[in-house]
């Protein structure tokens, strides 16, 4: 198993990070079947289903790309607590929108509403720049929900200071918003 990991301990807890392939990942969470993909457990069924990862959708992220016109690559960081899975992100090639090889969306950073309030969010965030520094690939933000916003976007700043050798690129809808929104801030300010 190509697992990239790194261990350490938090509050009495034993967490582990690493980075699943998509192939690594659909062996750990399904169960083999030649005929359809069935989850060894529900908290990867889509959120309306019960599930817990925000944005992931096990069909989708774990289907088979042989078929696509042009293959690309999938990553998903992974913060485990006790071996269970308990924050989870995907990296999705960006073959088919840069000319910049090697680029890959964040196309999303999800922890389970149990396990949030732990951090897990900001080092997922840090494993994925330390695997993009690690492997020289340039990262892009998909567009930011209004909660991530919030929660992580002072994290990747933090982490594009500690990184710099990495190349991240803004999402240009999100930084038109954030200007708009830092301008509106200011004029309250000025009044």
């Amino acid at each position: 198993m190509n697992m990239e990991y790194r261990k350490f301990e938090q509050r009495e807890a034993f967490v582990e990070s690493g980075i699943f392939t998509q192939d690594e990942l659909k062996k750990y969470i399904t169960e083999e079947n030649p005929f359809f993909l069935k989850l060894k457990d529900t908290r990867f069924l889509p959120v309306k289903d019960g599930g817990v990862f925000k944005y992931f959708n096990y069909v989708d992220d774990l289907r088979d790309n042989a078929f696509a016109k042009e293959k690309f690559q999938l990553f998903f960081p992974y913060i485990k607590e006790k071996d269970m899975i308990v924050a989870l992100a995907k990296l999705t090639e960006a073959k088919e929108y840069y000319f910049k090889d090697n680029t890959f969306f964040i196309s999303f950073v999800s922890v389970d509403p149990q396990f949030q309030g732990k951090g897990y969010a900001s080092k997922l965030l840090e494993k994925i720049f330390q695997f993009a520094q690690e492997k020289n690939i340039h990262l892009q933000n998909s567009s930011y929900t209004d909660e991530g916003e919030e929660k992580l976007y002072d994290v990747v700043q933090r982490l594009r200071e500690k990184y710099p050798d990495v190349s991240f690129q803004e999402d240009e809808i999100f930084e038109e918003r954030r200007r708009k929104k830092e301008a509106r801030k200011n004029n309250n300010l000025q009044k």
